[in-house]
């Protein structure tokens, strides 16, 4: 790593972190308030910690869905109207 972080474009690429991952570990632990594991034992943690990550997934699909799409029949109404409008020329 020392090595790595030596050279100009091993700088570059580890300053990546800083957007990529580290974001991902403070939302997790601040947003849900999720510090320790409670399950003990490396394959219930593992167990434990995809279940974090799937709920954090399932969160920002959801939120992307939600600013994309509004109430359920929206479409319909622009459909409507453009029939409406295409009846009355």
């Amino acid at each position: 790593m020392r090595r790595t972080l030596h050279t100009q474009r091993g700088r570059r690429l580890y300053a990546l972190r800083k957007a990529i991952v580290e974001p991902v570990f403070g939302q997790i632990k601040q947003g849900r308030g999720y510090r320790p594991f409670l399950l003990y034992g490396l394959r219930q943690a593992r167990g434990e910690w995809t279940l974090i990550c799937t709920v954090h997934n399932m969160l920002k699909l959801w939120r992307t869905h939600r600013r994309h799409h509004h109430r359920p029949g929206d479409g319909l109404r622009v459909v409507s109207r453009s029939r409406k409008r295409a009846q009355r020329a």
